[in-house]
């Protein structure tokens, strides 16, 4: 079993390594949330993080934060986008085969860097497929994974 939980650790700390570095942190200090470089210059986000258009965005490494602008939101999904300035940073590729070949108890991961304080990862495994909900804006959201993995505040 333990080299079970070892094979684990290593998986966490090579995604975290490879991924890491385009996830950004939005908001100031008070740590409002984090985003995903998924190309260049774009960042995905969750709606309900955004306060008006104009958005601070903290990239991996920097020092200072960047100005970034709400290209779109679907507040239906609490999905956004927003533009920003992302030299340098490999954007992460989305694969659906790898969701569609999720079943329960398939290891997941989340990154997040609230407010850009720093890079957090925790662990969980997906509990259930397929499943429906009611998104922000009341509307029916089909075919999810739900995961057991714990978000930290401002994920």
């Amino acid at each position: 079993m333990a080299h079970v939980l070892q094979d684990i650790g290593r998986a966490v700390g090579q995604t975290a390594e490879k991924l890491g570095p385009a996830v950004v942190g939005l908001g100031r200090g008070w740590g409002r949330g984090s985003g995903v470089v998924i190309a260049p210059d774009t960042v995905l986000t969750n709606a309900h993080v955004l306060r008006g258009d104009e958005v601070a965005v903290r990239l991996a490494g920097a020092a200072e934060t960047a100005h970034g602008h709400v290209a779109g939101v679907d507040s239906d999904f609490d999905m956004a986008v927003v533009r920003v300035q992302t030299d340098g940073i490999e954007p992460v590729a989305w694969d659906p085969d790898v969701v569609s070949e999720a079943v329960a108890g398939t290891p997941v991961f989340a990154l997040a860097d609230p407010g850009g304080r720093g890079l957090r990862v925790t662990v969980g495994f997906v509990t259930a497929t397929n499943r429906s909900f009611r998104g922000p804006g009341g509307r029916r959201v089909r075919g999810s994974l739900e995961h057991s993995a714990p978000l930290p505040r401002g994920a």
